[in-house]
């Protein structure tokens, strides 16, 4: 029972974060990507079941393989911030830059 409560902390967290104007911009685009330097687990539920969007660039936690739980660490390239956000942006649209 502790994890879900913590999950709906964080849901609460970041979905009352969004501004009603963003919102509207953001649900009228055809391909909805959230480009974040938190972490992808915590964010991507809020993103597809909040706000409907489509996937999260964000920054990767690593996973220990044999207990399948996080270890805390982050994956490379690291935090996704600077040169790293737009390198994620990149590889995800190619030369089909989105519009916002």
């Amino acid at each position: 029972m502790r994890e879900l409560l913590c999950v709906v902390v964080v849901y609460r967290f970041y979905s009352a974060d969004v501004r009603a104007e963003s919102f509207e911009v953001f649900d009228r685009c055809k391909r909805k990507v959230a480009v974040t330097a938190n972490p992808t687990v915590l964010v991507e539920p809020v993103v597809r079941d909040f706000l409907g969007g489509d996937k999260v660039l964000g920054t990767e936690i690593e996973v220990n393989p044999k207990t399948k739980k996080a270890t805390g660490f982050v994956k490379k390239p690291g935090v996704l911030v600077g040169k790293w956000k737009r390198l994620a942006i990149l590889r995800e649209f190619g030369d089909d830059s989105p519009d916002i």
